[in-house]
Parts: structure tokens; sequence; C-alpha cells
């Protein structure tokens, strides 16, 4: 078994983002004056966090509601900058945010085209591709529709072909790809095991504990923005399904 390298490496990062409440007030016209103008709460999502992510891993980030997940995948997939810290990594991730088609009047084929060339990809190239994403999509009858027509299941293949056709090395899957038949979701997993074969890292958020435990063999628990365990799935899956809530 070829030896795990490094793929990316995060050092103390740190987010913070604010957002607006409303206070329980005595007086109908503090109440007023509150809704208006609001008052300002800073979340803390990742506290000074620091991990690596290494080449053939399948990684389950879990934790609580708001514990830092989400957070977390995006900062590493360089949707979100943190407000301090560091992150290196061998190539740019590929993150899978449930994000696709944003120009929905132009067909299948011309957004596509377009997703990979904003990945940097060369016309000729990308022109290769896009008749391969077709065919492993399967959306050959309706490739020339307007994607706003496809239904949304259609649009998450075309975003996993897409992001698969590049053979990326880190690969950030967020919860919202979720495969609904039982046939299709076991296809996208041996996708996903033939990746980390191959040597690509793929960190996953919002994986049942179930679907955590057949896919995944590493785990990271999260709470209120930091790590709280990290380790194999023998190891910290049964950690985080008997803790206290």
């Amino acid at each position: 078994m070829a030896k795990k390298q490094p793929v990316l490496i995060a050092k103390d990062i740190s987010l913070t983002y604010e957002i607006k409440t409303q206070r329980n007030n005595r007086t109908r016209w503090t109440k007023i004056t509150s809704s208006i103008i609001g008052h300002k709460k800073t979340i803390h999502a990742l506290e000074k966090m620091s991990l690596q992510l290494n080449s053939g891993e399948i990684i389950a980030l879990v934790g609580n509601a708001g514990s830092g997940k989400s957070s977390l995948l995006e900062t590493l997939g360089g949707a979100v900058k943190p407000d301090s810290g560091e992150i290196w990594a061998i190539e740019n991730p590929v993150l899978l945010n449930g994000n696709f088609a944003s120009f929905g009047q132009l067909s299948g084929i011309e957004n596509i085209r377009l997703a990979l060339l904003s990945m940097g990809i060369r016309k000729t190239e990308a022109t290769r591709l896009v008749r391969e994403i077709i065919e492993t999509s399967k959306i050959k009858k309706i490739a020339h529709n307007p994607v706003n027509s496809y239904s949304s299941s259609t649009k998450k293949k075309l975003m996993i072909e897409v992001a698969l056709s590049q053979n990326p090395k880190i690969l950030l899957i967020d919860q919202r790809i979720r495969m609904r038949g039982r046939e299709e979701r076991a296809e996208f997993e041996a996708r996903i095991r033939d990746l980390a074969k191959s040597g690509c890292c793929v960190v996953f958020v919002g994986l049942s504990v179930t679907r955590t435990s057949q896919l995944c063999n590493r785990v990271i628990w999260l709470d209120q923005g930091q790590i709280k365990d990290d380790g194999t799935l023998k190891r910290v899956l049964p950690l985080f399904r008997n803790r206290k809530s």
C-alpha cells in the first residue's frame, strides 16, 4: 500500500462572522428600534484550527449543528477566506456544495463548457471533456435543453461529473450532495473509493453515521469551532455516536 502524503495543511485558521439578533426588550420603543437597527452578535465559526489532509483518505467531518463543519469545508475549499491562519495545498481543492448552473437559460452543454473553462481547462480539452461528461451523466437526449428545465437530480449529476472529470487530488463534498436512489448512491460511492485509491483525499460533511461507517476511514469531530477529536473511523465514530447531547 502506497504511503499517504500530505495534500493540504491548515494552520491556526480562524473564522468569525456577525449576525443580527433581537434582544428581549422591555419597552415597545426599544423593541421597534431593535428590529430596525438590530444588534450584532459575533459567531466564532472556527478557532485556531490546525489539520492535515492526506492522500487516499475518505474523511467525515462530524459534529452537532453549528460546530463549524460547513465553515471549515468552505474555508478549505477557498469559498471563504479565514480571518487568520494559513492553508497550503498541492492544488486548488474542488468544492461540491450544491451550486451549479448559474446560467439557467443556457443548455447543459454550454454550462458544462463554461464550468470547465472557469476551472482553467483549455478549449480543446474542454470540448473533449464535454462529450465525456454528457455520456457519463446520461443527459445526451436533453443536453441542448436549458439547464433550468433539468431536475435537481440531473443538475447534481452534472456538477459531480464536472468535478470528477479533473481527477482532483482534494475533493470536498457538502451535505447538499445526496444521492436518492440506492443504485445511484452505490455508483457514486464506488467512484469515491476509486478516487481515494488513486490518491485523492475526499472530505464529506453531512454523511449519516451509517454511510460514514461504510465509506470513510477517518473521522474529524468538531465542537464549537474546534477539533474535539481526530482519528480512525474505528476509534472516533463510536465516541461521537455515544456522546451526550
